[in-house]
């Protein structure tokens, strides 16, 4: 599930279709397919756009395809926002995940607005996580939020492996100086006597 504006916020690109319309209570279930899913099982026929697929008993209007390059959430291959939940089993419709404070599964990807540092946005998270503390102390006592990079979220931090793939490359070039070295020691040494015998000439 992701909000309307989730595909505009990133600057995700449609191969076919469009993004999701604005969000009110007259807009149709609307839902976005993965490019690989598109390929996959509709034969990227761009006719399926306006079809309707089921999911879990649930019927959505494909209004868009977003392209391969998109993988978030990881492994994710249909959207849908939030407004019309899939429903975790289809003989449990009336179940509803997403009213419950206990389940956090949620994350928030936004794009900051001009001026703004992430430490602005990490004060101003800190304050709501306080305060949702105060109002919910039984869900939410001990929690919090953390502001990250969306590179650092997926991929986790980079720079312990780049340092450590620095350093492996500096030691195989360090390696292979050596061997060059060795070999025009070897050579020279191999010469030596040629040397010598055109010196005495």
């Amino acid at each position: 599930m992701v909000s309307s504006n989730f595909f505009s916020v990133l600057g995700i690109r449609l191969v076919a279709g469009r993004g999701f319309g604005v969000a009110d209570g007259a807009a149709p279930r609307e839902a976005i397919l993965g490019e690989g899913l598109w390929r996959r099982r509709f034969g990227a026929d761009p006719g399926v756009v306006g079809q309707t697929v089921t999911v879990n008993g649930e019927p959505f209007a494909v209004v868009g395809v977003a392209s391969a390059d998109l993988q978030l959430p990881a492994g994710s291959e249909m959207w849908v926002t939030p407004r019309w939940k899939v429903p975790d089993h289809p003989l449990r419709p009336q179940i509803d995940n997403s009213a419950d404070r206990d389940s956090a599964y949620l994350d928030v990807v936004a794009r900051l607005k001009q001026g703004a540092t992430p430490a602005n946005l990490q004060a101003e998270s800190t304050a709501l996580g306080k305060r949702l503390e105060r109002d919910f102390p039984n869900n939410n006592m001990g929690r919090s939020f953390r502001v990250t990079t969306l590179r650092e979220s997926l991929f986790g931090d980079l720079r312990p492996t780049l340092l450590l793939l620095g350093a492996a490359v500096a030691f195989i070039l360090l390696i292979a100086c050596a061997n060059v070295a060795n070999l025009m020691l070897a050579r020279a040494v191999s010469r030596q006597h040629e040397v010598a015998v055109r010196q005495a000439l």
